[in-house]
């Protein structure tokens, strides 16, 4: 009973043009996730690196727009510049009830495999520094792992330690691996 989904909005919404223009797109994922009613949340709203503090405005409406729990995952370095941006749009999403995800590569990064699976992976993720936060009641983590399972564990024991510590907050946090 108290499993959830967390459904991502598909790229043509997240990476395809301003959001705003993509609200009707955004409304009929929704619509396709009601079947799943409160098991679904929250929504993921992935922004590509592009996506910079530019932008702020068009995300804030966006979300204003959409009518369920959101968590946010940005990708442009200056919102991990500890800078105005970062401030900005932390203050923008806390004010909002909106999660900013965080999310952790570091494992995958201290890789250093040469397999083409793994060069794939660290070219597609974003190299980011961690940013754990919890902006609502359920803060939400995006752990993206190292291929070999004993080499996670110096980076996923901190966050056994940070969830475990939300919980007892009285958090509802998720954890995605």
């Amino acid at each position: 009973e108290r499993f959830r989904f967390t459904a991502k909005f598909p790229r043509e919404v997240s990476h395809e043009g301003d959001l705003r223009a993509n609200l009707e797109s955004a409304l009929d994922f929704i619509r396709l996730m009601a079947p799943l009613g409160q098991r679904v949340s929250p929504y993921w709203l992935q922004l590509p690196a592009s996506f910079g503090p530019q932008r702020l405005a068009e995300l804030e409406q966006f979300l204003r727009e959409i009518d369920v729990m959101v968590a946010v995952e940005v990708r442009n370095q200056a919102f991990f510049a500890r800078g105005a941006e970062e401030k900005q749009l932390n203050r923008m999403l806390h004010g909002l009830g909106v999660e900013r995800i965080c999310l952790d590569p570091r494992a995958l990064f201290s890789c250093t495999s040469r397999a083409p699976s793994v060069l794939e992976a660290q070219a597609k993720k974003p190299r980011v520094p961690l940013r754990p936060a919890a902006f609502t009641d359920h803060p939400q983590v995006r752990f993206i792992g190292h291929p070999q399972l004993a080499g996670n564990e110096p980076f996923m024991t901190p966050w056994i330690e940070k969830v475990a510590a939300w919980i007892e907050e009285g958090k509802h946090p998720y954890v995605f691996l």
